[in-house]
C-alpha cells in the first residue's frame, strides 16, 4: 500500500504540475511514523533530493507554529468559550454548541482573520521560517 501511494499517488499528482512550478515544490510529510522509516526517506531523497520536508529530512520542520494555523490560532479559540461555558451533557448537545459557535461567525469576522493569516505569513517568510511572534 504503501509503495503504491508513493509511486502512483505522488507521482501521478507531480505528472499535473506545471513545469514551471516543479522547481518550488517543497514535499512536506505529516508526522505518521511510517513516514519516518528507511524505505520512505530513501524513496523521498531519490524522488524529491534536498527537496522534502520531514523529520530528520534535508528540510526540518520548522516549530509547529499555531500562528500560521488557522483552526489553532482562530477557530479552537473562538469556539472553545461557547462550546465549554459549562460542561455539555453528552456529545450530541457537543456537537450542537460546535455548530451554533461556527454559525454565530460573520462575513467581517472571517475578513480580519483572512488579513491577519496573510499577515503572520509574510512576517514568516520575512524571518525564513524562524520565530516571528515577537513581530505580532
Amino acid at each position: 500500500m504503501l509503495i503504491e501511494i508513493l509511486n502512483v499517488v505522488i507521482l501521478d499528482f507531480m505528472d499535473e504540475l506545471l513545469l514551471t512550478v516543479l522547481p518550488c515544490v517543497l514535499f512536506q510529510q505529516d508526522g505518521s511514523p511510517v513516514h519516518h522509516t528507511t524505505f520512505v526517506k530513501q524513496w523521498l531523497n531519490k524522488e524529491f533530493p534536498e527537496k522534502w520536508m520531514g523529520l530528520h529530512g534535508p528540510v526540518e520542520f520548522p516549530p509547529r507554529s499555531p500562528d500560521l494555523t488557522l483552526m489553532d490560532f482562530y477557530l479552537w479559540s473562538r469556539l472553545r468559550t461557547a462550546v465549554y461555558l459549562s460542561p455539555p451533557l453528552n456529545k450530541a448537545e457537543l456537537q450542537q454548541r460546535i455548530q451554533d459557535g461556527c454559525r454565530e461567525i460573520i462575513e467581517q469576522e472571517l475578513d480580519r482573520v483572512h488579513r491577519s493569516v496573510i499577515r503572520r505569513m509574510q512576517l514568516c517568510i520575512g524571518m525564513d521560517g524562524k520565530h516571528f511572534e515577537q513581530a505580532l
